[in-house]
């Protein structure tokens, strides 16, 4: 049983939305077809015990006690967004140099949602190891054969052509794109312009700082960033997100935008370029991996039926602080705890 608190909340947010308006909101996406497009990632944890130091060289000794898999990337987006959407699709990809572990994320995916991968045949399927204690503090992480050049001309091809044939089904895209070689300029070009609604993170990560930017995209209807992404993006580190939200949204030719900002909650910006700041949702962290990923799968379809962006951005709030208090990737943010908590706030 956690205390729940809302910080730095406007006063009058809860009468220009009271609790019932959220529910029907949050409703509202049931009836979305929706795509998610990105990488698959093998969050991979090994709990170590820590022993000591060696006589020679003061080096950490640890034993191994236990390890465990989880499917990331895309897979846990499109299995949170599963809860609150019928149908959700995956295009993906997964290296055959070596473990593929098509087997482990078929077996992780949610009843309604369904996968097409493709196969990248000079990779290993990324594979994330994270050396984490008893308390789940992460010691250090490990990459696992890692290549993030572009996909070949021919692979890139086949993308864009299934893209062609299946995109207007779809009433959303998420494009997660983790900064690995999947998705070339041509397809995000691509999805702008043939998408119904485009909704992307270009997540900064340990391989990719400074390179994996959002202004590699042309055209996006909504942007979902934290802050250090924004910052990167505009190269500022000291202006106020109340300036650069909106200039980052202007240069990918965006609708509407968050970023989030950890303990400080999220900002927002809405078609009419007004920007609200939306109250943190606190509870007790066990891990925020994966946070980030679940607040997008459920603000990118509410941002896709019009709902006001401040109500959008506390909806991720509270889906958000359920989801770092669920280790890695092991789960999905339970829709009924969801609506449960939006009451109690």
């Amino acid at each position: 049983r956690y205390l729940w608190h809302v910080y730095n909340m406007d006063p009058d947010f809860f009468r220009r939305h009271p609790h019932e308006k959220i529910l029907e909101g949050l409703e509202s996406i049931r009836g979305l077809k929706m795509l998610v497009i990105g990488e698959t990632v093998i969050d991979e944890y090994r709990y170590v015990k820590p022993l000591g130091l060696t006589p020679k060289g003061n080096v950490v000794v640890f034993n191994a006690e236990s390890d465990e898999l989880m499917a990331g990337g895309i897979v846990a987006c499109a299995n949170h967004a599963a809860g609150f959407v019928d149908r959700v699709d995956i295009l993906s990809m997964l290296g055959t140099k070596g473990e593929s572990y098509e087997e482990l994320v078929r077996s992780k995916l949610k009843p309604n949602v369904s996968a097409k991968f493709f196969y990248r045949k000079d990779a290993a399927t990324i594979r994330k190891t994270r050396y984490v204690d008893a308390s789940l503090n992460k010691l250090f992480s490990v990459y696992q054969f890692l290549e993030d050049r572009p996909v070949s001309a021919e692979l890139d091809a086949q993308i864009r052509e299934e893209l062609s044939r299946v995109l207007p089904e779809y009433d959303v895209v998420i494009c997660l794109d983790y900064g690995h070689g999947m998705l070339s300029a041509e397809t995000m070009r691509f999805l702008g312009e043939k998408a119904k609604f485009l909704a992307v993170n270009a997540q900064t990560n340990g391989t990719n700082i400074g390179y994996n930017l959002i202004t590699k995209y042309p055209k996006a209807d909504f942007i979902c960033l934290d802050e250090l992404e924004m910052r990167l993006a505009a190269h500022d580190r000291l202006s106020p997100a109340e300036e650069l939200l909106p200039l980052i949204a202007s240069r990918v030719n965006a609708k509407c935008a968050i970023v989030t900002r950890g303990h400080k909650g999220c900002l927002t910006l809405d078609e009419q370029g007004a920007l609200t700041a939306v109250g943190v949702t606190s509870s007790e962290v066990v891990d925020t991996v994966g946070s980030g990923d679940a607040f997008l799968a459920i603000a990118a379809p509410c941002a896709a039926v019009g709902l006001p962006m401040e109500m959008v951005g506390f909806i991720g709030n509270a889906v958000g602080a359920l989801a770092v208090g669920i280790v890695g990737n092991r789960g999905a943010v339970d829709p009924d705890a969801v609506r449960n908590l939006l009451r109690q706030l």
